[in-house]
């Protein structure tokens, strides 16, 4: 991620810095994982890395490169790409896609719960 600081004396300051985010594996075709995530994680980056959670402190996981397929700033989402040849067989085979709901057949009653930042007011949880 790229960030611009000011000085006291009105001049900028470009400077890369690391940053890091959560995503939910929401789709995988013949050649890679498809990731969602939040598009200010990932808006600015030079180049992006995954280390999958089932890799997580194991001895000589490696995290593998992802490319961004696409964004949208205003809903602060992105979706990002991992090849599969890329991750070891043994991670690949504990990794599942998410299966995501389908709001339009919910009925009256059921419970529902929302987790995020609406609007950028926040983080909140309402169900």
């Amino acid at each position: 991620m790229v960030l611009e600081q000011r000085t006291w004396f009105g001049s900028s300051q470009r400077y890369e810095v690391p940053s890091s985010g959560s995503g939910i594996v929401v789709g995988q075709n013949d050649d890679e994982l498809l990731i969602v995530t939040n598009n200010h994680v990932i808006a600015g980056s030079t180049n992006l890395t995954v280390l999958f959670s089932v890799d997580e402190g194991k001895e000589g996981a490696d995290a593998v490169e992802a490319q961004i397929k696409g964004t949208d700033a205003s809903k602060d989402v992105g979706v990002i790409a991992v090849s599969l040849k890329d991750i070891p067989a043994e991670t690949l085979s504990e990794i599942k896609v998410a299966v995501i709901g389908d709001s339009s057949q919910l009925k009256v009653g059921e419970q529902v719960v929302a987790i995020g930042n609406a609007l950028g007011y926040g983080q909140s949880v309402t169900t």
